[in-house]
């Protein structure tokens, strides 16, 4: 009897502290790719409890590159003088516990490589602005594998070069090169090997997403010509909605719900929810009150927040597109979503802006600023109740756990 009740609070105990660890922030977007973090409990009241920075770690690459969190450690693209610099950090103390380094003489545009690094099954990858892609041992930073989406794919660097993250799932690791023949790609994410490649369209700048539509597994990404949807396994285009403009400067990633899926652009082009039901994508509604210039929307509980190309954040209704509410001062702002809060990072001052989203209203609770501007154009992510934010010149972790 005792050893059968030892087991059952055994188990108990593991399934608690199981369910209480939050999840990663793996890929861009998150663990679910949207922007909205898993964790509860958090410290929300930050008037009263004003969240703490735990560290700060310096940055070269003056830029804008993205982030993920996996096992522990902060992972970035960074660069100085000629070569990017893989970075691992320590995300209890903001120490670097590796960092791979390799040849990327690009020019300076608005920073060096943007994408965030992919992180799965115990490796890294990475796809530069120029076309690199590197697959490293996530604890040691071995090089594992390298392709040139460039040189094999025969890629087409954008405008402003590369810039959408890979994805990986199920074996698989996603690209989009923009080649001849290969404007999206799959490798074996094991070995580099190509799976399949398909379509002849210049890339775009978002990062592709990976989702479960019409009972398929589908990835949904912006190239040249518009939005596709291709099938995980095959390559196989399955639908497309044109999305044509100016030097594909599509830069926020679509977002799935269900046979849905959001996309918005600046550049006067506005927003448009589409049913893409039976591959057959269908408008829903469309809007001009919304236009993301670089940052990702956030649908999240049925409305969706993000921001206008005129300085303003803006909340539509998912079902309807309604304008919500729309408020200024808030250069190329960037947002998360938890806890039924909604977090938005001012791209001119830095500061970090907390919403309610449990009500239609605009209603801020409490605004603070842990990295000064300007440029704050990056996405912050949140990964055990710390969230990590960055400037061009630095990264600072921020703790949003309850006061233990």
């Amino acid at each position: 009897m005792f050893g059968k009740r030892y087991s059952l609070m055994l188990m108990t105990i593991l399934s608690l502290s199981l369910s209480a660890r939050a999840a990663d922030w793996p890929v861009f977007g998150g663990p679910t790719r949207d922007g909205v973090a898993p964790d509860t409990g958090l410290n929300m009241n930050w008037t009263a409890h004003p969240p703490k920075t735990l560290w700060t770690a310096t940055l070269s690459d003056n830029g804008h590159a993205a982030l993920t969190i996996a096992d522990g450690k902060v992972y970035i693209v960074d660069h100085a003088g000629s070569q990017d610099n893989v970075r691992a950090i320590d995300l209890a103390t903001g120490t670097d516990v590796w960092t791979f380094s390799y040849p990327d003489a690009a020019k300076f545009r608005n920073g060096f490589t943007h994408g965030a690094p992919a992180i799965a099954d115990g490796r890294v990858y990475t796809f530069s602005k120029l076309g690199k892609v590197h697959c490293l041992d996530a604890k040691t930073g071995k090089l594992i594998w390298t392709r040139d989406g460039v040189a094999e794919f025969a890629g087409r660097r954008p405008e402003w070069d590369f810039a959408a993250s890979p994805v990986v799932a199920d074996g698989k690791l996603f690209l989009i090169p923009g080649g001849i023949g290969a404007a999206v790609v799959a490798l074996d994410a094991a070995t580099g090997k190509t799976f399949w490649q398909e379509g002849n369209s210049k890339a775009a700048y978002a990062s592709p997403v990976l989702a479960t539509i019409n009972g398929k597994s589908q990835l949904v990404a912006f190239i040249g010509e518009g939005l596709v949807g291709l099938d995980a396994d095959t390559g196989k285009r399955l639908w497309s909605f044109a999305w044509p403009i100016n030097y594909d400067q599509n830069s926020a990633s679509p977002i799935v719900r269900g046979n849905t899926v959001f996309i918005s652009t600046a550049w006067k082009k506005g927003s448009v929810l589409l049913d893409v039901t039976d591959n057959q994508p269908k408008v829903i509604w469309q809007t001009k009150d919304m236009q993301a210039r670089f940052s990702t929307p956030v649908f999240y509980q049925g409305r969706i927040y993000g921001s206008q190309d005129s300085g303003k954040i803006v909340c539509l209704d998912a079902q309807t597109g309604a304008l919500l509410w729309m408020q200024p001062g808030y250069e190329f702002a960037s947002t998360i979503a938890v806890d039924g809060r909604v977090i938005y990072l001012e791209g001119k001052t830095g500061d970090l802006v907390l919403l309610d989203a449990k009500t239609a209203e605009f209603k801020q609770l409490a605004r603070i600023r842990p990295l000064p501007g300007p440029e704050c154009w990056t996405a912050p992510i949140l990964s055990d109740g710390r969230l990590i934010v960055r400037n061009k010149k630095s990264l600072a972790c921020v703790d949003l756990r309850a006061e233990r």
